[in-house]
């Protein structure tokens, strides 16, 4: 007698939820790698924010797909690993929001005013959607409850990543560049100027 689908729901729900997480990472080292050349906090934060928006992205994709929240099938039918995934990620942003309080700080005894008011822009619009996904995801997994996110949620975090993404590539006035990167090689303790 064969098995039925839903026996084998526990180990695909596993399988996607860990894919959404590596097929991301694998795309954002890619662009690292042809970025590194030019290593900055600002690219640093411009691969996190594409990572995060390709992400969101594939968990709307498998909202449509599959009709069903992706984070709440993985919790239902392996929540060790979904609280698991829950700390990875809470740890993960964390270092995300410490990257750009770095990069806001760095950029403070600048001229670089329209690079700042991006820096600044890009932190509170992080702080608003790790709030969001506190309360929504990471709250009630702790206490055994499934996630309250829709699609609706995760395209509008696709779409907030996607636009801070986009904000490396608002040309600054003449010569920001060049204060943001030796803001930042003087915080590093670097000699050579790096380009932002």
């Amino acid at each position: 007698m064969g098995k039925h689908p839903q026996e084998y729901s526990p180990f695909v729900a596993a399988v996607l939820t860990y894919t959404l997480i590596f097929l991301p990472f694998c795309l954002a080292a890619a662009l690292y790698r042809e970025l590194r050349a030019m290593l900055s906090v600002q690219k640093l934060l411009f691969v996190a924010n594409v990572y995060n928006a390709i992400y969101c992205a594939c968990l709307v994709i498998l909202n449509v797909v599959t009709g069903n929240e992706p984070m709440s099938s993985l919790q239902a039918s392996n929540e060790a690993d979904y609280i698991i995934l829950q700390f990875l990620k809470v740890v993960a942003f964390g270092a995300f929001i410490l990257l750009q309080v770095v990069h806001v700080w760095i950029l403070r005894n600048t001229n670089a005013e329209n690079m700042k008011v991006g820096a600044i822009s890009n932190l509170l619009l992080s702080l608003c959607v790790g709030l969001h996904y506190f309360l929504r995801v990471w709250l009630p997994a702790m206490h055994g409850m499934p996630p309250r996110n829709s699609s609706l949620s995760y395209l509008l975090y696709t779409v907030i990543f996607s636009a801070m993404a986009l904000t490396f590539y608002v040309k600054p006035e003449k010569g920001e560049r060049a204060q943001a990167a030796a803001a930042t090689a003087v915080v590093i303790g670097d000699e050579e100027d790096k380009q932002i």
